[in-house]
């Protein structure tokens, strides 16, 4: 666990026991990339986990998205192809549309597969 000490638009800045780490936009939601200033404040406490440290330039790379659950491996878990799910409509665009499945994990249903019955 660590401290949110700074936000950029590229990550965030987050303590881990006296030493600063980068947590880079991509590793913070299963979501995809985000902005962490949309989750997240200055002061915040997050689940981080190590992926990289770089010795000689003192650097660490920390991953939110590491240090919890992975939620495909519940759906894949719970689903199989076929299946029948309600899901929440987040965007529609001319070629289909984007779905929230809950549990950070955004799906896609193209047009060919939509009916409108």
């Amino acid at each position: 666990e660590g401290v949110v000490k700074k936000i950029t638009t590229y990550g965030m800045f987050v303590d881990v026991g006296g030493v600063d780490g980068l947590v880079h936009y991509s590793e913070i939601s299963y979501k995809g990339p985000v902005n962490p200033s949309i989750l997240y404040k200055e002061g915040d406490k997050v689940p981080v986990k190590v992926v990289k440290y770089d010795k000689d330039r003192k650097h660490l790379s920390l991953s939110i998205k590491a240090a919890l659950p992975d939620p495909w491996g519940e759906i894949k878990d719970s689903l199989e192809v076929g299946d029948t799910i309600k899901v929440i409509v987040s965007n529609i665009e001319p070629y289909g549309a984007f779905v929230d499945l809950g549990n950070d994990i955004e799906g896609f249903l193209h047009i060919s597969e939509i009916s409108w019955d």
